[in-house]
């Protein structure tokens, strides 16, 4: 008996520590203040990505810039203080998700599953913006907080700049994207018997679920299996090589939205799956 009961208070003891750790998501940290007010000391800045451990909820809830959250107690190394809760996580197994690419990332400004969490510090983060000549590309700061959802939890993109861009990407070179595009939907999907033209070069098979870029005569599959391309939502040359990008959104409730970047190799063009985000359902 007394066996069990050390099993039972070491396996409480396990499953509590778990569920008190918790994680800064806030890409320029989080404030530990000595009392739950967002003008209380504080005692010292929690870099993102470091960890807390939390003692208790307070109950204190605050809308602060928007953000509706409350004071959680945590201890940071040896102090004792106060955090928001909606800039810290609890579980730490997305954090952040595993990319395609190390040296790319895709986002976009919008509250989203975890699943899209992607925030990596060595890249430099650049939004496309529509312009009245064209589009621009520009370096744009964000931060992540999170907040209730329909089902469990979602995480929020907060850009820190005046407008939203189109999307949000993340490259280790610099991006200028002067040059670009929106295109139309790849078009129903109920249109099984024939081959359609989209937009220049795009060709979307209905029977096959094929949709093909046409390139120096090379007919260059970009399908993704068992999901409908419903939108080539951008062209473009992101990456200056000469040749544009492209980005298509695949699915309907489901759905991914997919970057295609130009990558030469021995002097042939040929087009890498380089990021993606997920825009359905969450688990």
């Amino acid at each position: 008996m007394k066996i069990l009961i050390l099993l039972y208070i070491l396996a409480s003891n396990f499953v509590n520590n778990d569920e008190a750790i918790l994680t800064v998501i806030s890409t320029s940290g989080v404030n530990l203040r000595s009392h739950p007010d967002q003008n209380a000391n504080i005692l010292e800045k929690v870099n993102y990505g470091e960890q807390l451990s939390k003692i208790g909820d307070t109950g204190e809830r605050e809308n602060i810039l928007g953000i509706n959250g409350q004071w959680v107690k945590v201890k940071y190394k040896k102090l004792e203080g106060y955090v928001f809760d909606p800039y810290v996580i609890t579980s730490n197994w997305d954090f952040p998700t595993l990319p395609l690419n190390e040296k790319f990332a895709l986002l976009y400004p919008v509250c989203t599953c975890f699943g899209n969490f992607q925030y990596n510090p060595k890249l430099k983060w650049y939004g496309i913006f529509k312009t009245p000549s064209g589009f621009e590309a520009k370096q744009v700061f964000f931060s992540y907080h999170r907040q209730a959802a329909a089902i469990g939890e979602e995480v929020c993109i907060d850009i820190i700049d005046d407008k939203k861009p189109l999307f949000i990407l993340g490259s280790q070179m610099n991006i200028k994207a002067t040059s670009g595009a929106y295109a139309k939907p790849v078009g129903l999907p109920g249109a099984f018997n024939n081959t359609e033209l989209i937009n220049r070069n795009f060709f979307y098979d209905h029977k096959l679920n094929k949709l093909i870029y046409c390139y120096e005569n090379r007919e260059i599959d970009v399908s993704e299996k068992e999901l409908i391309p419903n939108t080539l939502s951008w062209r473009g040359d992101l990456n200056e090589d000469g040749v544009e990008d492209f980005i298509v959104d695949f699915g309907d409730k489901f759905s991914k939205s997919i970057l295609y970047l130009s990558l030469k190799v021995n002097k042939q063009v040929t087009f890498k799956k380089t990021a993606e985000f997920y825009n359905g359902y969450c688990c």
